[in-house]
């Protein structure tokens, strides 16, 4: 849901489906991994946020309630890694759009354990888990003032989420999120213009490339 997604191969089809506006595709695509690997934990994970990204929030709610029930607990921040964490980032997220703040509460405590615990060694990752954690939360204004001190850390490309995925959409109407919105589509609008200078046509469009 408010997330991005960690595995570099699912994450550059999500990206490429997002950016043409293609919500559904990540479903289908976490479909045919689980087919093909089963319900691990990561492609439930997975799941269950393309289900959030596409709004289909009830199904969402079940499939990553599953994975967080699965544990391990967030009792004990230094055996928790993030993405683990970040399961009970997505639960409080739909807990929070379902009007469950007592559960939204809870979980959130819990993830600021973790956060305090990772500002520890790594200030600005702590950082972006607290943006991510805002996002959840519906704190808009909040999640876009952290866009400034994140700065090139969040890549251009986040704006696609921003410009198609429902949850995101709030963060680019505040005052910062729009300034923030802009000068990405400015540094796109550079990286395209780029591209084309290359003269390599399937960097444009992917589909184009035929392996050897």
């Amino acid at each position: 849901m408010f997330s991005y997604f960690r595995d570099t191969t699912l994450a550059s089809q999500y990206l490429w489906m997002i950016a043409r506006g293609d919500v559904q595709g990540p479903i289908s695509l976490a479909r045919a991994a689980m087919a093909r690997h089963g319900q691990l934990p990561t492609l439930l994970m997975w799941y269950g946020r393309a289900l959030g990204g596409a709004g289909e929030y009830e199904e969402a709610w079940e499939v990553l309630n599953r994975v967080f029930a699965a544990g391990p607990g967030l009792d004990d921040p230094r055996n928790v890694t993030w993405a683990q964490a970040e399961i009970a980032v997505q639960v409080l997220g739909l807990a929070h759009l379902r009007g469950d703040q007592v559960r939204a509460a809870e979980l959130e405590a819990a993830v600021l354990a973790v956060i305090e615990f990772v500002a520890r060694d790594w200030p600005w990752g702590a950082e972006e888990r607290m943006f991510f954690l805002d996002g959840a939360m519906q704190r808009y204004d909040a999640a876009a003032s952290r866009l400034r001190t994140l700065g090139p850390r969040i890549d251009p490309s986040f704006i696609h989420f921003i410009e198609h995925i429902e949850l995101f959409r709030p963060l680019g109407e505040t005052a910062e999120g729009r300034v923030f919105f802009e000068e990405m589509q400015e540094e796109l609008a550079r990286q395209l213009e780029r591209l084309r200078a290359s003269g390599i046509p399937w960097l444009l469009e992917p589909e184009q490339w035929v392996p050897r």
